[in-house]
């Protein structure tokens, strides 16, 4: 009922979902005070972690990677480049960064010891 897998794509999307807060924030930020390199950084991060929690929730992202160990080595990838991005936006910002980064190696630390190798179509099929 509870694997690892699971749960870790449910701590990815309270993540992005977190991202998508940082980002908020920096616009916020923006608001108060401009700066045009925020503002776009803001704009990357919240358009960017948008269309992986679409690609996460449609399963489209298994369609193009096709395993569960590219998967979290994307995410990993992901997390790790928009942790990097929120970090210098806002004070929320660096709370999310931090949990991010912390998130990305959890990511990439399962990437490497995953040991399934079957395409995920076939694994859907496995239970019927």
């Amino acid at each position: 009922m509870f694997d690892i897998i699971n749960i870790l794509k449910f701590l990815s999307l309270l993540t992005y979902i977190g991202f998508i807060g940082g980002g908020s924030s920096g616009l916020y930020e923006v608001y108060k005070n401009f700066n045009l390199c925020e503002m776009v950084v803001s704009i990357i991060v919240i358009v960017s972690s948008l269309v992986v929690i679409y690609l996460q929730l449609s399963n489209e992202l298994y369609r193009y990677l096709k395993t569960n160990k590219n998967v979290f080595k994307t995410s990993s990838l992901f997390m790790f480049i928009c942790s990097l991005l929120i970090l210098g936006l806002s004070d929320i910002g660096i709370g999310f960064g931090v949990w991010g980064i912390i998130m990305a190696i959890t990511n990439g630390v399962l990437s490497i010891f995953i040991i399934d190798e079957q395409p995920y179509e076939e694994q859907a099929n496995i239970g019927a």
